[in-house]
């Protein structure tokens, strides 16, 4: 999975890429597929998405300078079936979530224990947003294309960020974060 973060003035935005495996989705379409037709088409996806969305809402946290601040519903959630090994398909869901920040908001923590049981690749990333400055403690980039393509000298051992800290200031859309293309901030 990855999750995205961009905090803007008055507003901290989350977009969340879930990429999962060949196995688990074909068990899922065999739960979800209420007419037999080994897909998940039409009236069968809302509860999947449904549950998928939960399951991602449920495990998402965000807090402002040491309070919890609540994510709004998905935005525009998206669910697909890229192909993946052997003839088998993926679940992809694409989702955004908003919260609105205090004026003078100066420290934003994100959590993501969505799935923590589940092995694979777990990113945070964080992007520029409008009218902020934030330094961040995870990086601006992904490897991985939005979970297009991993990185195959880091597949034995997937990345695993569960959390993320911010400070924000009043700016102009600038990122300081480590894992830049020399290492330093980008």
């Amino acid at each position: 999975r990855l999750t995205q973060v961009r905090i803007s003035e008055g507003t901290a935005e989350v977009r969340y890429l879930l990429d999962q495996a060949e196995i688990p989705t074909f068990q899922e379409i065999q739960r979800f597929d209420a007419d037999g037709s080994e897909t998940i088409e039409g009236t069968e996806r809302g509860p999947l998405l449904q549950q998928k969305l939960d399951e991602i809402s449920s495990g998402l946290e965000l807090a402002v300078d040491g309070r919890a601040v609540e994510l709004g519903p998905a935005l525009d959630p998206v669910l697909s079936y890229p192909p993946g090994q052997g003839g088998l398909l993926l679940t992809r869901i694409e989702a955004s979530f908003e919260a609105a920040l205090p004026a003078g908001a100066s420290e934003v923590e994100l959590r993501d224990e969505a799935f923590g049981d589940r092995v694979g690749w777990k990113a945070i990333q964080v992007l520029p947003g409008v009218g902020t400055d934030v330094r961040s403690t995870v990086a601006a980039t992904d490897p991985t294309g939005g979970l297009r393509a991993y990185p195959e000298d880091l597949l034995q051992s997937p990345l695993d960020q569960r959390r993320a800290s911010f400070s924000v200031t009043e700016g102009q859309g600038t990122v300081t974060a480590p894992g830049g293309p020399d290492g330093g901030p980008v």
